[in-house]
């Protein structure tokens, strides 16, 4: 009876691993970066505030940084390919590529990549909610969080 309910578990876990490994695989587009009490949704150009930033001098310094954000995430693109394949584009142009692997336990990637010929290694906390993929990149300084929308295939 044991082993029966340890190759069950093991069948069922083998399966719950590769539906999320695979749902991963494909082209997202960031649509909205969210930082410090402020939201910018790409796909309805909008902002939002929490209520911290109430006067119009913050809100205006805030504008500020979501320029700066959409400057650094506008027309972003990632790819994670079936082979472990990993690039990231900006405005349709090559930003990065090299390679990623998942851990689905810890909900981390970790992607080696070449960007400008300078070698790195990210990792980027995720999860997969309604068909959207949000991320936050490991980091000891504050990173906004992403959220992108898979691209149809080509």
């Amino acid at each position: 009876m044991r082993i029966l309910l340890v190759l069950l578990t093991t069948l069922c876990f083998g399966r719950v691993h590769a539906q999320h490994s695979s749902s991963l695989q494909k082209r997202w587009k960031v649509i909205s970066i969210a930082d410090k009490g402020m939201c910018y949704n790409f796909k309805r150009d909008s902002v939002a505030f929490s209520p911290e930033f109430s006067s119009p001098m913050d809100k205006e310094k805030a504008r500020e940084l979501i320029a700066a954000l959409v400057g650094v995430a506008g027309e972003g693109i990632f790819v994670f390919g079936k082979d472990g394949h990993y690039e990231v584009l900006h405005d349709t142009k090559q930003d990065g590529i090299g390679s990623y692997t998942v851990s689905n336990k810890d909900r981390i990637i970790t992607a080696n990549v070449v960007r400008n010929g300078v070698k790195a290694t990210e990792k980027m906390k995720f999860y997969i909610k309604e068909k959207l993929l949000h991320f936050t990149l490991v980091s000891d300084a504050p990173t906004p969080k992403m959220v992108l929308e898979r691209l149809p295939q080509k």
